[in-house]
Order: structure tokens, then C-alpha cells, then sequence
């Protein structure tokens, strides 16, 4: 297999302001972070690409254009670049681009700046994720954010957290006034999936979007509702 692809399928966004819009996922393989959390292969290389259920061997960026075309339907909003991270392949994504006339959803962890840059008057729509558990990370994080806020038109970025066990309320303050200074965007507090949700945990959840609330004006705390409903 010549293009880091490990995945093409078409399905609903389960995550952040997007939620329940059907997208076609591109999902990169590989990542160059290692979170405890992470609910995707990334750690090696794949012999092959899934599409939609059935494994194929993509040689180039147009076997993966036709494949993304052949999957469209009309309900479908955009393409969702994800992973494992889509920013190690920005030379891929300009390639896979050229042969699409559907809008690109970037899924990123935020910690690649320079390869935001190059491709950030490709993407429509971009997810950022922090992770606050990584703090050499942080920074990184939040000039990703600005450089595609800098770009993509208003209410079409939003920054996403996932809130683990270690996360506390002081670290969202500090998120949440750094992220004031670059622009008002949304925020998603996404609890981590397998937790148990006791009271505790809840009264967290809410504490902080109280606090991020203080910043920002769109503040949400949206699990990973495909995982309920049975989708990928």
C-alpha cells in the first residue's frame, strides 16, 4: 500500500458542533501522539485500505478520490480528514483535494502548526483538539488553532477537549482564556469514553463549562454519541 490511508467509509460525525451531519471519513493511519484514550489504530502501518467494509490496494491520491466519490451521497456534508493524525500527510491531502469538489473536514490533535499552514486554504472545516494532559504540546495547540481561525470563515472551527480524570478546572480556565485571545470560538468538553459518570465526575463536567462560560459564549459538553448509537 503506497498512500497512508487506512480507511475510507461514509458515516455521522459523532463528535463536537457537527454531530449527526454524514460525512465521508479519511482516516490516515499513524499518529505522532500516543494518548491512553485513543480509540483508533495508529501505532503501525496497514497492508491495505478498508472501503467501506471491503479491502482494496490504494497505489495513489486518485485511487483515493475515486473512492471518496464513489461513496457520495447527497446528504453528505463534507470529507473528514482523521486518523491517527491527517497533518503528517498535508502532501497527500493536496493531492487527494485536486480530484474533489466536497468540502474538507480537518480532525487534528492541533499540535502540527507548520503543517496547518500549508494546507489551511484547503480545509472548510476544522476540529482542534487540545490535549492537556501533553502541556509540551500546549502551545503548538493553540497557533494551530489561530492559524486556521485565521482562515476558515466564522463558526466553521471549534476546539475540542477530552475531559479525562486528570484534567481539572484551573487547567479549562486557562484554555479558555487563551482561546478568548485568539477569537470566540466554540468549545466542546468531551468526557472521555469508558468513564463512569457518578455525580462526581458530572459535577465536573458542569463546573467547568460553568468556568469556560465566563470566556466564551458557545460552550457544549458532547460525548461521542456515535459510540451509543452503534456507528464507526
Amino acid at each position: 500500500m503506497s498512500v497512508k490511508v487506512r480507511e475510507i467509509f461514509s458515516s455521522i460525525q459523532g463528535e463536537g458542533i457537527y454531530v449527526g451531519r454524514r460525512q465521508i471519513f479519511v482516516r490516515f493511519v499513524k499518529c505522532n501522539m500516543d494518548c491512553d484514550y485513543c480509540d483508533t489504530p495508529h501505532k503501525k502501518e496497514a497492508k491495505f485500505c478498508t472501503v467501506a467494509g471491503n479491502k482494496k490496494i490504494l497505489k495513489n491520491a486518485d485511487d483515493v478520490a475515486n473512492e471518496i466519490k464513489n461513496l457520495y451521497t447527497k446528504d453528505i456534508f463534507s470529507v473528514s480528514l482523521t486518523g491517527g493524525e491527517p497533518l503528517l500527510y498535508t502532501s497527500l491531502i493536496k493531492q487527494i483535494c485536486k480530484g474533489l469538489n466536497i468540502p474538507l473536514y480537518l480532525e487534528t490533535n492541533s499540535t502540527l502548526p507548520e503543517r496547518a499552514y500549508e494546507i489551511k486554504n484547503l480545509i472548510t472545516y476544522a476540529a482542534c483538539g487540545i490535549k492537556l494532559n501533553y502541556p509540551k504540546f500546549y502551545n503548538d495547540s493553540l497557533k494551530t488553532i489561530e492559524i486556521l481561525n485565521d482562515y476558515l470563515k466564522s463558526g466553521n472551527l471549534f476546539v475540542k477537549v477530552v475531559i479525562t480524570k486528570d484534567v481539572d478546572v484551573g487547567q479549562i480556565e486557562g484554555l479558555t482564556r487563551d482561546i478568548k485571545n485568539i477569537g470566540d470560538l466554540p468549545l466542546v468538553l468531551q468526557p472521555q469514553t469508558g468513564i463512569k459518570w457518578d455525580n462526581t465526575y458530572k459535577n465536573t463536567l458542569l463546573t467547568m463549562s460553568e468556568m469556560a462560560g465566563n470566556f466564551l459564549k458557545d460552550v457544549r459538553i458532547i460525548p461521542q454519541l456515535h459510540k451509543f448509537l452503534g456507528f464507526e
